[in-house]
């Protein structure tokens, strides 16, 4: 219940072990100290810190000065056992972490990196976001007291690395949650309250925190889903307080050459785009459900044939004069489009799980479309320029189009699982993109328009 993996030590010596784990224990950080075992089959998660010893298997060693682990097989063990102790110790999908091994050679540790980088297939373990080297020997002399010197050295060592930031903000993270916890606590306290009869209020509070959220309907469903969603402000509010520009600057220096130059792979954009805009965890018939339009649908309200092809090309806007080339690209796009039906209720209506019909807007959602075959002339369709890309890298990078000329209707299933009328459910939009659609789709409907005689 209570395990914290942020920071390991694994090594084969029991009595340097608990030495080494003693100087974090001291000064009250939580530290877990593995001693190495070659059959460790539990890869921990969220690790940010691991210290490792570089040979574990003590009865190895390199035969040569100048560290070619392809000519010396001494050398080439170290590192293959070591590189198996990472795999075992540090999960696939980990995170970020610090990598600091115990050994005052540098040379060492480069070759390492060589080796990892020339075989990354053969192990699977996560590629450290820094690697840096002690050497534990100055520390564990038996008339040595100071345990301050290492200390000092750690902290200096994890303080110039990336993982510093993402430290800072994991432990703050985690301190607003117990503020907002506490604030909680503190705020349902009433005089009634005593050893005999503890605070009861804390259930209470927390179903009418969800109940102010999504709606007293949705409670019993949806409990935990209305709680963090009425909690984030609170737990904003209290990221704020504890995170000051002042102290990140400190953490993580920018300089303005750095502004300038910043950038980031087009994939990796896209796939942000999709974690802060896609719920892949969607309902059926809830505000912002995104889906394949079934076929029956498409024909009662877009047409049979060749007519949803039409549909979707007037959708995307392509110019009109297109060499061979880019009528095959045209062809392919629309070929690969899928008709979807994204569902608009009011969020006050849907809150409240009110009798209604579900209102959808149709639209597309359709691969990566190059500008260069699209029109000039702007488009009555809503084209927002955000690019999705799934974690799955066997999946397409996406876009979304929307035609708000195409709103139906439909009656709400009495059962939310055995509706297929709709078509298959891909996912959900997340509240900022819905904000943003519904302001758009308000915008189109209240379109001022005049009386001209010609």
């Amino acid at each position: 219940m209570f395990k914290d993996n942020k920071i390991i030590i694994v090594d084969n010596e029991e009595k340097e072990l608990k030495t080494l784990a003693t100087v974090f224990w001291k000064e009250g950080i939580a530290c877990k100290a593995l001693e190495y075992d070659g059959f460790y089959s539990k890869p921990l998660k969220g690790v940010r810190v691991a210290f490792f010893d570089v040979n574990l298997t003590s009865s190895l060693a390199p035969t040569s000065e100048f560290y070619d682990y392809n000519s010396d097989p001494g050398l080439k063990d170290i590192f293959h056992q070591l590189a198996i102790a990472l795999t075992c110790y540090i999960a696939k999908d980990n995170g970020p972490y610090a990598l600091i091994f115990w050994t005052n050679n540098q040379r060492l540790v480069n070759n390492f990196k060589v080796f990892m980088d020339e075989r990354i297939s053969d192990y699977d373990v996560p590629v450290p976001v820094n690697i840096e080297c002690i050497d534990k020997t100055d520390f564990l002399k038996s008339d040595l007291s100071e345990d301050e010197g290492l200390y000092s050295k750690i902290c200096q060592l994890i303080h110039d690395s990336p993982i510093n930031l993402l430290y800072d903000l994991e432990k703050k993270a985690n301190q607003a949650v117990t503020n907002t916890i506490n604030d909680i606590h503190s705020i349902t306290l009433d005089d009634a309250c005593s050893w005999q009869k503890p605070n009861n209020n804390l259930k209470k509070t927390f179903i009418k925190i969800a109940e102010s959220t999504i709606g007293r309907k949705h409670i019993k469903n949806r409990l935990g889903e209305g709680i963090i969603s009425g909690l984030n402000p609170m737990i904003n509010f209290h990221m704020e307080q504890l995170i000051s520009n002042q102290s990140w600057n400190d953490l993580f220096p920018i300089n303005d050459s750095e502004i300038q130059s910043i950038s980031l792979d087009s994939e990796k954009k896209y796939k942000l785009n999709t974690i802060f805009h896609i719920n892949n965890n969607a309902n059926r018939c809830e505000r912002g459900s995104v889906y394949a339009c079934s076929s029956d649908l498409i024909n009662r309200y877009i047409g049979k044939k060749n007519e949803p092809n039409d549909w979707i090309r007037q959708l995307i806007n392509f110019k009109l004069e297109l060499d061979t080339e880019e009528k095959a690209q045209v062809q392919n796009i629309i070929k690969n489009s899928q008709i979807i039906a994204v569902e608009l209720s009011p969020a006050c209506d849907y809150s409240q799980n009110k009798n209604r019909l579900l209102k959808f807007i149709l639209g597309i959602k359709t691969n990566e479309i190059d500008d260069r075959l699209l029109s000039t002339i702007p488009a009555y369709s809503f084209f927002p320029k955000i690019l999705m890309k799934p974690r799955d890298d066997s999946e397409q990078t996406f876009q979304l189009i929307f035609n708000f000329n195409y709103t139906i209707s439909l009656p709400k299933p009495l059962s939310v699982n055995t509706d297929e009328s709709i078509g298959d459910l891909l996912f959900s939009l997340k509240k900022d993109y819905m904000d943003m659609l519904t302001t758009k789709y308000a915008n189109h409907i209240s379109r001022i328009g005049i009386t001209e005689f010609k």
